[in-house]
């Protein structure tokens, strides 16, 4: 762990831009940055599930969760519906719900759910069985992500969030904004874990949507929280597909430490790679130098890289 590493000489702090017009990383002195950046996650993840946590004056709270409440012909029909459900569990969910399918409607989903909520495989069940007839709101789709992440089920809560964005006819900046205000507003109530951030961020990597990804790294640093380097390393490396990328990724490597970013090797290496792919070969052995002393020890894909980069340029010999 960062924290436990010997303080380093050096670290990057910010960038300057070079005549090329690529981020350069600046060293500067003795600092505890390390252990910094490695205690404000530990504490995200501690302080997310208590209502009131800050790290300082400008974090912002999780919204709470208000749903509509159901007239009394709806709460009669939800409470049969769970009743139904729960107390006949072990058969078919089409053959339980069977009276009650032409009454059933979307938005009575979200009420079910809260009766069920504590039994996953249910919640699944049922979900699966409402979507057959129904399309789910995008409030009930985040609830069950939630409840998944919650209940350590990280597949089904990237399933979840991926059957969303595979929609070709969806207008990304619209959705983009409804999405993570759903994910939000339904996070403190029904899960209050952040890795479904951490998987919603993946997720928008691997779609290409950079752009959403980057803001929804920003908005949750709003809200104490802090994107995993592993989700983040994914972000660099989809960056330096090309030239331009390459350029925001240096700069990205140079930013992300200041607001709690504790890099790995994996990041180093990421890093290592663009910088010999364009030609700066030197910059990334300096940066091998500066990742010992950072106590992030390199391993052969990080001597390998540096091996192949002076190859490329005729110059082994160093």
């Amino acid at each position: 762990m960062c924290g436990s590493r010997k303080k380093p000489s050096f670290y990057i702090q910010g960038s300057c831009v070079c005549e090329d017009g690529f981020s350069k990383p600046v060293l500067m002195g003795p600092s505890n940055k390390d252990e910094k950046a490695c205690h404000l996650l530990s504490t995200t993840l501690r302080c997310f599930s208590e209502k009131n946590c800050s790290f300082d004056s400008t974090t912002r709270n999780f919204p709470n969760y208000s749903p509509r409440k159901p007239i009394l012909q709806d709460s009669e029909l939800v409470h049969r519906i769970s009743i139904a459900i729960k107390q006949r569990r072990s058969e078919p969910l089409r053959r339980v719900l069977k009276p009650y399918e032409s009454k059933f409607r979307a938005y009575h989903l979200i009420w079910i759910l809260m009766s069920i909520r504590n039994d996953y495989r249910l919640v699944l069940n049922f979900f699966e069985w409402a979507c057959l007839r129904r399309d789910p709101s995008l409030e009930a789709r985040c609830i069950i992500a939630q409840i998944a992440t919650a209940s350590k089920d990280l597949k089904m809560a990237r399933k979840l969030i991926q059957d969303f964005w595979v929609n070709p006819k969806l207008d990304v900046g619209v959705s983009f904004g409804h999405f993570v205000e759903q994910l939000m507003y339904t996070c403190k109530d029904w899960g209050s874990d952040p890795r479904v951030f951490d998987i919603f961020f993946q997720v928008l990597v691997e779609a290409g949507m950079l752009n959403e990804a980057r803001k929804l790294f920003d908005k949750m640093l709003n809200y104490g929280l802090l994107i995993s380097v592993e989700s983040c390393n994914l972000f660099i490396s989809r960056l330096s597909k090309d030239l331009e990328g390459i350029k925001v990724a240096l700069k990205v490597f140079s930013e992300f430490p200041e607001v709690g970013v504790c890099w790995n090797t994996a990041s180093y290496n990421i890093i290592i790679l663009s910088l010999c792919q364009i030609g700066r070969v030197v910059e990334a052995h300096q940066l091998l130098l500066q990742m010992e002393l950072r106590g992030c020890m390199p391993d052969v894909v990080s001597y390998s890289t540096i091996t192949s980069g002076y190859c490329q340029v005729g110059e082994l010999q160093k």
